[in-house]
């Protein structure tokens, strides 16, 4: 047995979600590494990068990773250790994989996947509502879904802190959770909202990001259906989701060249996006508040027209009650004389 333990650690500049391109900057280091070494450990996800959407990057346990990890530890009789993305029976595991020059595959998954230390430990919920009455069920049904939201932090043990937009959802809320109640907004006095209140939230919402006050942010408002139809909206904001597919992304490769570079570019425009954010929100809600006002309003029209007939009926009834009993003491007056 040997005294003594040789191992190589790599650290390199990943190339996100290029196998490809990472593969082959890993084997030109290997090119220069000690030929005694005995181990060589990679960095975590070091074929994609680290990613929270591994449906985009996944491999199998016979895919093109795995292969070269076995190349390269025979062709330097050395173990090889790192993790990839690893999917089976339709999970997906971070897998850690550690192949000795035999091509021996052992490994294990990591427990916390594809997430961030603490990533989910602080909620912001921002809360858009109306200040304004009269519309039905709008403000209530946002209220009732942030509620349903807010306890199911709360019971996991996260931290919890919401920003209300909207005097009527903030009168809904401070009832049960108000002490959560970090900061409030209300735009009464404005006619119309406009991108300018939209990017005093983004700002107030990046600052708090900025001063590491919150893990995720979610956005609660209606989405506007149709007239009639209004369907309350949770949306996650920061950080933000990927929709997109491995396959589109596989049918469809787009490869771009930025000038400035993508750092500098994303520093200026994602503080951008999340103002956009909550302006199409704002845009949404004001859609439906006024959807729902119009149908609160007809129904309450209609309402009134029946009452009317309804105690138009009862007038006409008792003022019939009321001649008939005239006419009934006058005969019966005139009967007796």
């Amino acid at each position: 047995m040997k005294s003594e333990l040789f191992i190589t650690l790599i650290q390199t500049n990943i190339f996100w979600k290029d196998i490809s391109k990472n593969i082959n900057q890993i084997s030109r280091r290997l090119e220069g590494i000690n030929s005694n070494v005995d181990i060589i450990l990679l960095p975590e996800m070091f074929s994609t990068g680290f990613t929270m959407n591994p449906e985009n990057v996944y491999e199998k346990m016979d895919g093109k990773t795995i292969s070269w990890m076995k190349d390269m530890a025979l062709k330097y009789n050395s173990a090889i250790g790192g993790s990839i993305v690893i999917k089976e029976r339709s999970k997906f595991y971070n897998r850690f994989l550690f192949v000795k020059p035999s091509g021996k595959v052992e490994f294990y998954d990591k427990r916390h996947t594809f997430t961030y230390v603490g990533e989910d430990k602080k909620y912001l919920c921002v809360v858009l509502t109306a200040d304004r009455g009269l519309c039905g069920g709008f403000n209530s049904n946002i209220c009732k879904l942030a509620k349903t939201n807010f306890k199911k932090i709360l019971s996991e043990g996260k931290e919890l802190k919401i920003i209300t937009v909207g005097t009527k959802g903030l009168d809904q809320i401070r009832r049960e959770y108000g002490k959560y109640v970090i900061k409030k907004f209300s735009f009464k006095n404005k006619k119309q909202i406009t991108f300018t209140e939209a990017e005093t939230i983004g700002n107030e919402i990046i600052n708090l990001f900025k001063q590491d006050q919150f893990d995720k942010c979610i956005l609660f408002f209606n989405n506007f259906k149709n007239v009639i139809t209004q369907i309350p909206q949770a949306q996650q904001i920061i950080p933000a989701e990927n929709n997109s597919s491995k396959k589109e992304e596989e049918e469809n490769p787009i490869f771009y060249e930025f000038e400035p570079d993508e750092d500098e570019i994303l520093e200026d425009l994602l503080p951008k996006n999340i103002s956009t954010q909550v302006f199409k929100a704002f845009l949404e809600n004001a859609a439906s508040e006024q959807g729902s006002r119009m149908t609160a309003m007809d129904n309450a029209t209609r309402n009134a027209g029946e009452l009317v007939d309804k105690l138009t009926i009862n007038y006409n009834r008792s003022r019939q009650a009321s001649i008939t009993k005239e006419l009934i003491e006058i005969i019966s007056g005139a009967e007796s004389l």
